[in-house]
């Protein structure tokens, strides 16, 4: 695995699981279902990689990485989980580091966002530049009150006030008529799943949906994958994108922006009895952290 156990002179990323568990729980039968929750995804993906040391296509180790470990949430509401976890990213951004999120329901998704939004809005006078990348199978748009799982995206560009235009779910392929409406009238940009049929197609819609976007944030919810390679999800469908796929995307944007966060969240271990999930999301957060490596060095 190679991620450092001892603090690197200087990491240029962090790694941290954050559990968090409160943002709610979708309609579908597992999503109803009840079993241990507690098994915790960054947990099953350490131990993975672990017990499966590759290193990236790239051939970079996670030498420069410092895993922070996890943050202990348990027993916390969710307004206290989002600010624990905020202040934590915090500090590792204050360091001019990359912090890698390991849920942990979609909370994650939300402190990851306003972490780094509210970092760069500190530092510097216009945060226009400022953007989201949003892996999903739904659009999270709801306009609910409060954080749930279905109105991150709304949050995000209602309360933070991150800018729509600069916000693009990429993989959407299931979704309700109450969730399509909220998504339609956001001003949030998406490109479905089927279109990366054609990819050079799929791809000049990303970039130009993210084109006025120079620091970039990637959020990433496993169930925008096709089910073969992400089993373990709370709503699993058919249709999704490939490994591949999200790989190709990460290294086509790193060319033109600046990454600045990257979560995984809803991974459900519980439903992973071979670690296939475990296995492809470690593989993409490797992937991820060689898409930044890339920028200054040959491989």
């Amino acid at each position: 695995m190679n991620i450092s156990e001892s603090k690197p002179i200087s990491p240029k990323f962090c790694l941290i699981g954050a559990n968090t568990n409160g943002a709610g729980f979708s309609e579908s039968s597992r999503g109803q279902e009840q079993f241990n929750r507690e098994l915790f995804s960054a947990d099953r993906i350490r131990m993975w990689a672990k017990e499966n040391p590759s290193i990236s296509d790239h051939f970079y180790t996670f030498d420069n990485v410092f895993d922070l470990g996890n943050l202990d949430l348990k027993f916390k509401n969710p307004a206290d989980q989002i600010t624990e976890l905020k202040l934590k990213l915090k500090d590792a951004l204050n360091a001019s580091q990359i912090p890698l999120i390991l849920g942990g329901d979609h909370l994650v998704k939300y402190a990851g966002i306003a972490a780094c939004f509210e970092h760069l809005k500190s530092k510097l006078s216009n945060v226009g530049s400022f953007g989201v990348l949003y892996f999903d199978a739904h659009p999270d748009t709801l306009p609910h009150s409060e954080i749930r799982y279905d109105s991150i995206l709304h949050h995000v560009t209602k309360n933070l006030g991150v800018s729509p235009s600069n916000v693009c779910v990429v993989g959407l392929r299931s979704a309700t008529e109450g969730e399509i409406k909220s998504l339609l009238t956001s001003g949030v940009s998406y490109v479905k799943a089927n279109a990366f049929r054609n990819w050079d197609l799929a791809m000049g819609q990303v970039t130009t949906s993210l084109q006025k976007v120079e620091k970039l944030y990637i959020s990433f919810d496993p169930d925008v994958l096709h089910v073969s390679e992400a089993p373990a999800v709370e709503a699993p469908s058919p249709g999704g994108l490939w490994y591949n796929d999200c790989v190709e995307v990460f290294r086509v944007l790193s060319s033109q922006k600046q990454f600045v966060g990257f979560d995984i969240s809803e991974h459900t271990p519980h439903f992973d009895q071979h670690s296939v999930t475990a296995a492809t999301l470690w593989c993409l957060l490797r992937e991820f952290h060689a898409s930044v490596l890339t920028k200054s060095q040959a491989y």
